[in-house]
């Protein structure tokens, strides 16, 4: 048996890590309309091109690209894999995150699976006559 995350556990942690609290711990943010902007902390500029959606609790940067919500910022930032971004966020907020036991092989993949590859097949028909159609030209 191994520990998973219970169900609607990340959104609980994302929900308790304000994103624009997060990022100021890193960079200086100064706000800008309904946004927060600032100088981009994954790399060197001298204009801001960075920006925080404190509604949405997203992030862009207009000059390198990055962008995503409080998960993918603390695994670029600190160099962190999932899990272990998951867990400082938990501890950042002193939020202790429930688990729940799975046995190997169960779980949401496993119960999906069959689902998932019966969307994947519908996937490539439906893309494959696309193709052809867009080939051969209106019929």
């Amino acid at each position: 048996m191994t520990p998973r995350l219970a169900d609607g556990e990340l959104e609980e942690i994302r929900e308790r890590n304000d994103l624009v609290a997060l990022v100021s711990e890193y960079t200086r943010l100064k706000k800008t309309g309904k946004n927060y902007s600032g100088l981009c902390p994954f790399h060197k500029e001298k204009t801001p091109s960075f920006v925080v959606d404190s509604g949405k609790q997203l992030y862009h940067c207009f000059g390198c690209g990055e962008g995503g919500d409080v998960f993918s910022f603390v695994m670029k930032i600190e160099s962190l894999e999932f899990p272990e971004a998951i867990q400082r966020l938990a501890d950042r907020v002193g939020y202790k995150p429930k688990y729940q036991q799975v046995r190997a092989g169960e779980g949401r993949g496993a119960a999906n699976k069959e689902k998932i590859y019966r969307i994947n097949q519908l996937a490539k028909d439906f893309y494959r006559k696309s193709l052809k159609i867009s080939l051969l030209g209106p019929l």
